[in-house]
């Protein structure tokens, strides 16, 4: 996913929700396969207490608590340069596919990003 902006946190905003979806709702607690690729990746903890405020109906709650490095871990949020910075580690991955959305004027613009 990918959150171009000024201001990294009001990205990263944008992401939350769908992490504490994914995190916290998502199957049951006990059987979250979202969950446990969280925990692996070391969000244990944070994927919990997602878990938690999430299954309790406090989803603004659940996503408030998501930290920035954990979005950072699986989005590229920021200014331009931040990351056209960032993508050279997405590209030493296994990853292929990046998720985009938005108005339709402004994918020439992520094309251009990516591409470099």
């Amino acid at each position: 996913m990918m959150i171009p902006g000024d201001d990294v946190e009001k990205c990263a905003d944008m992401v939350r929700p769908f992490l504490a979806l994914y995190a916290g709702g998502m199957g049951a607690k006990g059987a979250n396969f979202h969950f446990e690729v969280f925990a692996r990746m070391g969000y244990e903890d944070v994927a919990n207490k997602v878990q938690e405020l999430y299954l309790q109906g406090k989803k603004a709650e659940a996503a408030a608590a998501i930290p920035l490095k954990m979005v950072e871990d699986i989005a590229l949020v920021g200014p331009p340069a931040k990351i056209k910075d960032e993508l050279a580690m997405w590209k030493e991955t296994c990853i292929t596919t990046f998720l985009v959305s938005g108005p339709a004027q402004v994918l020439p613009f992520y094309a251009d990003l990516i591409n470099g």
